[in-house]
C-alpha cells in the first residue's frame, strides 16, 4: 500500500530516482482520495496512477500535478505533459 511506501524506501531516496517509476493503483473514488493525497507528498521523481478495475467514474483532476502517466483496463492511457 502507497501508505507505507516510507517505511519501504532506502534511506538515500530523497527527491526519488531518475530511473524508478512509482505507481498508485485505484479502483474507486474513496480509494482515489485516501491513496493520492499520501502519494502526492511522497518524494518519488516518476510517478504513475493505474486505474484499475475502474469499478465506478473518478475523479483524479485534482490529484494529476507531478503524475507523467494515467494508466487503466485495456483502454485508459493519459500521457501528461506539464
Amino acid at each position: 500500500m502507497i501508505d507505507r511506501f516510507m517505511n519501504t524506501i532506502p534511506k538515500d531516496c530523497h527527491e526519488g530516482y531518475d530511473n524508478v517509476i512509482v505507481c498508485c493503483t485505484i479502483e474507486y473514488q474513496r480509494n482515489a482520495d485516501y491513496k493520492l493525497s499520501i502519494f502526492k507528498e511522497l518524494p518519488i521523481k516518476h510517478k504513475c496512477i493505474t486505474v484499475q478495475p475502474l469499478l465506478e467514474k473518478i475523479d483524479i483532476e485534482a490529484y494529476l500535478d507531478n503524475i507523467e502517466l494515467v494508466v487503466g483496463g485495456e483502454n485508459l492511457i493519459l500521457m501528461l505533459d506539464h
